[in-house]
């Protein structure tokens, strides 16, 4: 299959089975273009958020925090849907944590987890994790 064709398949196929197989293959770089691409290409504005995520979320596996730091804020501030906008602001505030940014990932970590209990607990959990590496790694106070 070609790369057209398989971006054509994961414009018009919001299950993502070509992000889900780049990933099992380990090529998380690949399926973050991917689903960059197709999201520049979706019409519909909760197709194109639902797919930056999910690039933002494949970015993170390839390495890529700054960039997902980056995509995941604008994301945060800029998706109309309220679940898009709380997953966008916990996957940003754990690629912050990846950084050397780790007081801003620290604000960005408690502004979220009191947002993230009721809408999806285990990222809330994750969230929660996070917050206690960036403590146990720097203290409070720094």
């Amino acid at each position: 299959m070609t790369a057209y064709a398989q971006l054509q398949d994961v414009v018009t196929d919001p299950s993502f089975p070509e992000l889900d197989l780049a990933l099992r293959r380990g090529a998380s770089a690949e399926a973050t273009r991917l689903m960059a691409r197709a999201a520049d290409l979706s019409p519909a504005r909760g197709d194109r958020d639902s797919r930056t995520l999910q690039a933002v979320l494949a970015a993170s596996m390839s390495g890529a925090f700054e960039w997902a730091a980056e995509v995941g804020e604008r994301l945060k501030s800029e998706s109309d849907d309220p679940v898009i906008q709380l997953r966008a602001a916990h996957i940003t505030a754990y690629n912050l944590a990846q950084t050397d940014r780790s007081l801003a990932a620290r604000r960005a970590v408690v502004e979220v987890l009191g947002r993230m209990k009721d809408v999806d607990p285990f990222l809330g959990w994750s969230s929660l994790t996070t917050l206690a590496v960036l403590t146990y790694r720097g203290g409070w106070d720094s």
